[in-house]
């Protein structure tokens, strides 16, 4: 149960921080746009922009879908006896294939609004660093596209991640779940 709740702990950190990385960087590279806009800047300065935010949020995509998918695949190797007797009781792939995704879905519900905010905070200071280097003033846009934006992206994020620990959890049959053996059993305990 304990390890249970540092797995918990372990997922919910990492959706939060992927949902904290995609607000902060659609709200840098809205504000951006937005300030290229006003100032009057090229089309090149724009596109340079945009360019730049596209290849942060293809790094943060990869590095959130692989720390993701990494908890999520150790928590369904962990609890290999747990699907394996799911199976013997009768659940089906495809049922202990949704149970894994909705427990995943759970932590987005909670952790994205969460990570919404703090992401919007975090950008909202990083703006004025970014936006004086390039010598132009900070605007700070309010636009419902970078938390609907984010959103949506840090949902797809945890849903992938999550899409082949949860085929393997279906894919588990009873037989091979009683011979596994979890390497954190205290050997004098056995």
């Amino acid at each position: 149960m304990q390890a249970n709740k540092k797995r918990n702990i372990a997922s919910v950190i990492a959706v939060a921080l992927t949902s904290v990385m995609f607000t902060t960087v659609f709200t840098v590279g809205s504000s951006m746009l937005h300030t290229a806009a006003q100032y009057g800047a090229g089309m090149a300065a724009g596109a340079q922009g945009i360019t730049a935010v596209v290849a942060i949020l293809a790094m943060i995509f990869g590095s959130g879908y692989l720390i993701i998918h990494n908890i999520f695949r150790i928590s369904v190797t962990r609890d290999t006896q747990f699907y394996g007797r799911l199976k013997t009781l009768g659940a089906t792939q495809s049922q202990i294939k949704h149970l894994v995704l909705a427990q995943a879905l759970k932590v987005c519900i909670i952790v994205i609004p969460a990570g919404l905010v703090v992401g919007y905070g975090i950008g909202a200071v990083l703006i004025p660093i970014v936006l004086v280097s390039l010598g132009s003033g900070a605007i700070l846009p309010v636009d419902p596209v970078i938390f609907l934006g984010s959103a949506l992206f840090s949902l797809i994020t945890v849903m992938l991640s999550c899409a082949k620990p949860a085929k393997t959890a279906g894919k588990i049959s009873p037989i091979s779940a009683m011979k596994y053996i979890d390497s954190d059993v205290n050997p004098k305990y056995k």
